[in-house]
């Protein structure tokens, strides 16, 4: 069978109505896409599309809602836990999928000045609770990992130590739930 052909299947006695791009299925069901059995329970309603179109998957059908969109430039603020950086710059991109948002971000601390203890950067949305995303140091190899709060990320060397030397460049990424 093509991939653009399917059929729909009920137990119980129940039969399905395909009307306007959907298949209504009401009570306990099973809908057969692909030689594959899925039983609901209650109302379902399951949209159907052209083959070829690029679609959102709703969750509630096991998608995430997401139809392939780009990630979002964005640029992090820096500063330091004590003192301030004379030259620091960054960059960073993040994607939502519902409230789970995936971030990347890339620092260089070009002059130190007086900053020291920790180094911090803000996110593209604000946080719902606590996070750790995973980074290095590039120029260094040392790793680091930056800690989500509600105010930011604040990161520390693997030894918790500060992270920063003039001319050093990190990589942080990783995911958080935005609120």
């Amino acid at each position: 069978m093509p991939k653009s052909d399917f059929s729909v299947s009920c137990i119980s006695g129940y039969t399905p109505s395909a009307s306007r791009g959907t298949i209504s299925i009401s009570n306990t069901a099973a809908l057969v896409l692909d030689d594959q059995t899925n039983f609901f329970q209650d109302a379902l309603e399951v949209p159907v599309y052209p083959a070829g179109q690029t679609v959102k998957l709703p969750v509630a059908f096991g998608g995430t809602g997401d139809n392939g969109s780009a990630w979002t430039a964005y640029t992090p603020t820096v500063t330091a836990g004590s003192g301030a950086f004379t030259t620091v710059s960054a960059a960073g991109r993040y994607k939502t999928i519902g409230k789970t948002v995936h971030v990347e971000v890339t620092i260089t601390t070009t002059t130190i000045g007086t900053a020291a203890t920790s180094m911090l950067f803000t996110l593209p949305l604000a946080s719902q609770s606590g996070a750790v995303l995973s980074g290095i140091n590039a120029s260094t190899g040392a790793t680091v990992s930056g800690l989500v709060g509600a105010s930011g990320v604040v990161v520390f060397r693997y030894d918790g130590a500060f992270p920063a030397a003039a001319g050093n460049q990190f990589t942080l990424s990783g995911v958080y739930e935005s609120q």
